[in-house]
């Protein structure tokens, strides 16, 4: 049995695939194999798979018809692996050689840990010469072990933590089961970290560079409806997270609002879902606020503006955000 069960989900992503796979096959660590499961592509990405797997045998690829999920594709991989851990890898990312090495190392010094955190740098175009850390932000203690639900709040509002790294494969199967009605939602994986930092007992992060690709046509950079959906998860996060949690999360939902809201004044309703439907999702986020725990820990003025109600918050604060453009 590997040490590493590698899950990718690829689409089209023949231009890329061939350098993510290549930095597994350099890693320093050998005992992983790569799982690929493809939705379908229209390109060489199959092909360009097949041919690794050829030369070397960890390498297995999974054809699946096109689903345009993610999240449902990368389920599908882990019904396959066999490994003691799971690491989900983007068919464009990249890792430096002795990423799995450290990862694998920090797990055999904290044993009772079941989750293996990393550092997520990201980089454009390329080349990752010019990477720079994202996450963890300065001031999250790498050199210390937590409880799961210690670093849940750090997930909440700007991420502090990477999402990506070593995850137990039963832990990792059990978050897969709870956030299955969300598979065809683009915020998807955010949500599965934040139910396995519940289930979840021990974590610790081991600074290791995951080199995050950022492409300009992501789902968080064009203005269309999926920009919009992390609402869903954001709103599932009440029955899948503890009660202790529900005050961070009235902030995080609220701050979720005000952003969507804003940016809809400045980029205009997108043209890929009715007004009807996107407001719909925006009044029941709303209506999930609880004003009396947000007083006192948000903005005065756009807490004001916000408990006029959604319509005159909605109107108040698409206009302001037209004007600021």
């Amino acid at each position: 049995m590997p040490r590493v069960s590698v899950i990718m989900a690829a689409y089209n992503a023949a231009p890329y695939i061939g350098a993510a796979v290549g930095c597994l096959v350099a890693q320093t660590l050998g005992d992983w194999e790569l799982i690929v499961a493809d939705d379908g592509s229209t390109d060489d990405t199959a092909a360009i798979v097949e041919s690794l797997a050829t030369r070397d045998g960890r390498i297995r690829l999974l054809r699946l018809p096109h689903t345009g999920s993610p999240y449902a594709v990368r389920r599908r991989a882990v019904q396959e692996a066999a490994g003691q851990w799971i690491f989900p890898f983007d068919a464009d990312d990249l890792l430096d050689a002795d990423f799995l090495a450290r990862l694998v190392g920090r797990a055999d010094r904290c044993p009772d840990a079941e989750m293996i955190l990393c550092a997520l740098h990201v980089f454009s175009g390329e080349d990752a010469a010019d990477a720079r850390q994202d996450v963890p932000v300065p001031g999250v203690d790498a050199g210390r072990v937590y409880t799961c639900r210690e670093l849940l709040p750090l997930t909440l509002g700007q991420w502090q933590i990477a999402g990506n790294g070593l995850f137990d494969g039963a832990l990792f199967r059990r978050g897969i089961a709870l956030t299955e009605p969300y598979a065809d939602n683009p915020f998807a994986d955010e949500l599965l970290l934040r139910v396995m930092l519940t289930c979840g007992s021990r974590a610790v992060i081991e600074p290791a560079r995951y080199l995050y690709r950022m492409q300009a046509g992501s789902v968080t950079h064009r203005i269309s409806y999926s920009r919009y959906r992390n609402m869903q998860t954001d709103m599932a996060m009440y029955r899948l997270l503890p009660d202790e949690l529900h005050p961070a999360l009235h902030r995080h939902l609220y701050n979720g609002i005000v952003c969507a809201l804003l940016r809809l004044g400045r980029e205009g309703w997108p043209a890929d879902c009715t007004r009807r439907e996107l407001d719909a999702l925006l009044r029941q986020a709303y209506d999930c606020l609880d004003f009396d725990s947000l007083a006192g820990s948000v903005s005065g003025p756009v807490f004001r503006i916000m408990r006029l109600g959604y319509r005159p918050a909605r109107a108040v604060l698409t206009a302001y955000g037209r004007l600021k453009g």
